[in-house]
C-alpha cells in the first residue's frame, strides 16, 4: 500500500479519479473485455466520484458503459445514495 499526501481533498480526489482514469485507459476495455471497477460507497470518495463524472461528461473516458450493483440491496430507484443518482 502506498500513501499519497495531497494538499487538500479537492486535489486529493482530482489524483485519485486520474489514477482511475489511466487505469482504465492502460486497461484498453473492449466489449469483449470491459475493465470492472468496483466503488466503495460513503461521503469520503464524493469528490472522486465527482471528478469521474467530469471526465465522463467531457468524454474523457474510454469506457461510457457502467452498471449500478446497488440495486442489490432493495433500495429505491431515486435513493439519494443509490451510485447511479452520482453517475446521471
Amino acid at each position: 500500500m502506498r500513501l499519497i499526501i495531497q494538499k487538500s481533498y479537492a486535489d486529493m480526489s482530482k489524483w485519485a479519479a486520474s489514477l482511475i482514469l489511466k487505469r482504465i485507459t492502460d486497461f484498453d476495455p473492449s466489449p469483449d473485455r470491459p475493465f470492472v471497477l468496483g466503488l466503495p460507497t460513503g461521503s469520503t470518495p464524493i469528490g472522486t466520484y465527482k471528478e469521474l463524472v467530469h471526465y465522463y461528461r467531457c468524454n474523457s473516458c474510454p469506457e461510457r458503459r457502467y452498471s449500478d450493483k446497488s440495486h442489490y440491496y432493495s433500495r429505491p430507484a431515486d435513493y439519494r445514495r443509490r451510485a447511479s443518482c452520482y453517475i446521471r
